[in-house]
């Protein structure tokens, strides 16, 4: 399965983040989050888009990055 990595501008709390799947990606640029997240597929991807978009995050970059092999997300 595939992983991407999300910045964002701002912040999100814990709540959000755990409602939208994601995981903390660790450090980013200041006024920026890296979010990371697994979805089932393409459209899964697309859904969480639509919900930050909704929710009026903007988005800054997606990038897909390789396969964790530890299945931690």
């Amino acid at each position: 399965m595939n992983r991407y990595e999300l910045r964002i501008a701002g912040e999100l709390g814990e709540r959000r983040r755990h409602d939208l799947r994601c995981e903390p990606g660790g450090a980013a640029p200041a006024g920026q989050s890296r979010l990371v997240t697994q979805p089932l597929d393409q459209a899964g991807l697309f859904g969480l888009l639509a919900r930050l978009r909704d929710a009026g995050v903007e988005l800054i970059a997606v990038e897909r990055i390789q396969p964790n092999h530890q299945g931690d997300i």
